[in-house]
């Protein structure tokens, strides 16, 4: 059976160094180890911590020199572990690097005693309940341990790293995003990201490398933790600009939505949306089943450009199998909006060629095409449908079959 301790440690930004410690006070656990158990626990604890010292910027009310001391005992095997337990007991105004509360700290100094109880085989029993006690401080806990001015200085990271002058395009960021979760209090998490696109707003929708830079950074933001996704959706909700250039990047983020009916509905409404963000609403189960055909028909009738040569397969299955041949036949051929030039000279051109290839001719889509193509037309779906028919004889042969069985006038600009 797959503890809760192992689903949480599955989903950390943490090092490796940390991660095989808390495993290993996994196996002693299930081992009935206890003692071991906990001590790989302490272990992993001071371990995460400690990174989190060395990966930070200096706190500003600290003195260089004092600061210089604490990083060296860190570096020292013999002295760093006592030294993060020395940061994590100072309080306000003694140059503290963690600002904690004093019921947090008095915890920190229970577990450690608990630490020395396995260490020195001191009397205190140590049972399974105290080391899954430890995990459900460690789980709940481990995110208020942030260092002081950690939010400024990582926007300093960011800034620096996507400034060409400084930093190579091709350097990856993952060493910033590591760092978010243990660099920012939860209570700065929206801020942080509103600042953040302060940094790098301007140059999401531009189409260069700068751009598609920028964008996967944004993208690498989700799934840090439940807190940060929480308040990366409630900012996006008020960006429209970058969430629509997330989500066509991306178009698999729709699902981080589900708990917003309102914004989904609104995100399709209008047909103003591109095929593989609908896919995805789709495929997600996002958009209610009796919604599902409403959605399709808005972007049918929508001048919202398809061509499905572009879409994804996968996205056009979905597409499909939610009814958009269906609907497509009817708007286009039974409503005539291939009448409508705006529509099908830009917009659908290359989903009527699509129809008729794949799904070929029939009495009314004959009658449409030859009701559209007399007088004044799309010419850019005329020519191409020109191409297909003329690449394809049994599909001009059958075009002619049907027009002359139903007395319908063969339209010459289609090259008959």
């Amino acid at each position: 059976m797959r503890l809760k301790i192992e689903e949480w440690l599955s989903g950390q930004i943490i090092s490796e160094e940390a991660e095989n410690l808390l495993e290993e006070s996994i196996v002693c656990y299930k081992a009935s180890a206890y003692r071991a158990g906990f001590l790989f626990s302490y272990l992993f604890f001071l371990t995460v911590l400690r990174e989190r010292i060395l990966s930070a910027k200096k706190p500003d009310d600290i003195p260089e020199t004092i600061w210089r001391g604490i990083i060296k005992k860190l570096h020292d095997d013999d002295k760093r572990d006592g030294e993060v337990f020395d940061q994590v007991k100072r309080g306000p105004g003694t140059w503290g690097i963690f600002n904690l509360n004093d019921d947090l700290r008095q915890q920190v100094t229970y577990w450690k005693n608990r630490r020395n109880d396995c260490a020195h085989a001191k009397t205190n029993g140590i049972q399974a309940s105290h080391i899954e006690s430890f995990w459900s401080f460690i789980q709940y806990n481990l995110p208020k341990f942030v260092v002081n001015g950690g939010k400024d200085a990582l926007l300093e990271k960011v800034r620096i790293h996507f400034d060409i002058t400084l930093t190579a395009p091709n350097t990856d960021f993952e060493y910033i995003t590591q760092e978010i979760v243990h660099s920012i209090y939860e209570s700065e998490y929206k801020e942080f990201i509103a600042q953040l696109y302060e940094l790098l707003g301007d140059k999401i929708n531009n189409y260069s490398s700068e751009s598609e830079r920028r964008i996967n950074f944004w993208l690498r933001l989700f799934g840090l933790n439940k807190s940060f996704d929480k308040a990366l959706i409630e900012y996006l909700l008020e960006n429209e600009k970058l969430l629509n250039a997330i989500l066509m990047k991306d178009s698999s983020k729709v699902v981080y939505f589900r708990g917003h009916p309102q914004f989904i509905r609104k995100l399709w409404y209008g047909g103003r949306i591109d095929p593989s963000i609908l896919a995805a609403l789709l495929r997600n189960d996002l958009i209610p089943v009796e919604q599902q055909e409403e959605a399709i028909t808005n972007i049918v009738e929508s001048n919202q450009f398809i061509n499905p040569e572009i879409i994804l397969e996968e996205d056009m299955n979905v597409l499909i199998e939610k009814g958009l041949a269906t609907v497509f036949k009817r708007i286009a051929f039974e409503e005539y909006y291939i009448n409508s030039f705006d529509w099908a000279n830009n917009a659908k051109r290359w989903l009527v060629v699509w129809f008729i290839k794949k799904y070929g001719l029939d009495e009314i889509i004959v009658r449409s095409l030859s009701t559209t193509f007399i007088g004044g037309h799309p010419w850019h779906l005329r020519d191409g449908l020109k191409e297909v028919l003329n690449e394809d004889p049994v599909l001009k042969d059958s075009f002619v079959r049907i027009a002359q069985e139903n007395q319908y006038v063969l339209p010459t600009l289609l090259g008959f």
